[in-house]
């Protein structure tokens, strides 16, 4: 485990992994680094493309219309993110805000940064 004095510890996972659209794939590819977008860029474990982890990662594209699992990315620094429920309890973010995200997910999958983060294209 992996811990940075005022930063969440982070358990090594076995990969993380961000999936994107066509959109989001331009820039990632540009310089090959996942930037924040609000303050986070969002992971996961789940290096599948399937409908459990469209659900799980809240990627249905159900507000959008570009598929966000079309492009995937592996993290090539991951000791820069961190699981989401310990940056919550770090962080701590609005509560209301937590429960509204992790309402329609499957949290224990989800990993944050809140910094730009390398990676290779899978």
């Amino acid at each position: 485990m992996t811990r940075v004095k005022g930063r969440p510890p982070r358990p090594e996972p076995a990969g993380l992994f961000h999936w994107t659209c066509h959109h989001g794939a331009k820039g990632i590819l540009l310089d090959g680094v996942v930037r924040p977008n609000l303050g986070l860029s969002w992971w996961t474990d789940l290096g599948s493309r399937t409908a459990q982890t469209r659900r799980a990662t809240v990627l249905t594209s159900n507000h959008i219309t570009c598929d966000r699992m079309v492009h995937k990315f592996t993290a090539a620094e991951p000791d820069l993110i961190f699981r989401w429920r310990d940056w919550v309890r770090v962080m701590q973010p609005d509560p209301q805000w937590v429960t509204v995200l992790e309402s329609n997910g499957a949290p224990d999958h989800w990993w944050v940064a809140d910094q730009p983060v390398a990676v290779r294209l899978l």
